[in-house]
């Protein structure tokens, strides 16, 4: 029982330097940004003609993982900075942004009209 006792001191001990040294690891993350967002709409596309959207972030835990959005619904494969296809018709597009730390960003929903 004694030993017990000298021992609950450490553990304490242990317990606040684990909490110290996670506190100075997340300390240094910075929120996600972006550096370049989508655009609210685009307009200056015929159909037919291939569109090339991107987004780059800063900040956060690298690497990032990104997934597309077409209309809300997630694009398989879609999972670039970038993302092209070929305009067809009206069409929302967004990108999903996650860093290592799980944080989440969401870019402008983006409305591709053909002209």
């Amino acid at each position: 029982m004694a030993r017990m006792r000298r021992d609950k001191p450490f553990i304490f001990w242990l317990i606040q330097k684990h909490r110290r040294e996670r506190q100075e690891e997340t300390a240094d993350i910075h929120p996600m940004d972006f550096v370049q967002d989508l655009p609210g709409s685009i307009d200056d596309h015929t159909a037919g003609e291939v569109l090339t959207l991107e987004v780059v972030v800063e900040g956060g835990v690298t690497p990032y993982t990104y997934q597309w959005l077409r209309n809300g619904v997630m694009i398989a494969g879609a999972t670039n900075s970038t993302y092209s296809e070929t305009v067809i018709n009206n069409s929302t597009f967004q990108c999903v942004i996650t860093d290592s730390a799980d944080q989440v960003l969401f870019s402008t929903i983006c409305t591709v009209i053909p002209i």
